[in-house]
């Protein structure tokens, strides 16, 4: 009784679909889970004292609907991947780059803080 309910979960968390042997007899069954890309959110907070607000770029994609004022945040949803490179642009000149060096498997919001 119990083997029989233990199968169909075995079975379900293999992948995409499964093939498991139990006793010379190979069990088919499709896999009901999937893998979910985890939902990351980035903060950005500008605390670079400057009139005008701040940009932010990765590669030639602009992030900032807007540009970030100082002291004020903004939460962005970009796709973030190792060694991606996110910089930072006031009009007064200044400029600045992070590079990430390691993301969450899971859900989270990263938060950023320019100064």
């Amino acid at each position: 009784m119990q083997l029989n309910m233990l199968v169909p979960l075995l079975c379900g968390l293999v992948g995409q679909s499964a093939a498991l042997t139990i006793f010379g007899k190979t069990l088919n069954s499709p896999s009901f889970l999937k893998n979910l890309a985890p939902k990351q959110k980035l903060r950005v907070c500008n605390a670079y004292p400057s009139e005008s607000g701040m940009e932010v770029r990765r590669g030639s994609d602009q992030l900032t609907s807007a540009p970030i004022p100082y002291k004020s945040c903004q939460e962005l949803s970009p796709s973030l991947k190792f060694e991606d490179k996110l910089d930072f642009h006031v009009d007064d000149g200044a400029e600045g780059s992070f590079e990430v060096s390691t993301v969450p498997s899971s859900d989270a919001t990263l938060m950023l803080v320019v100064h």
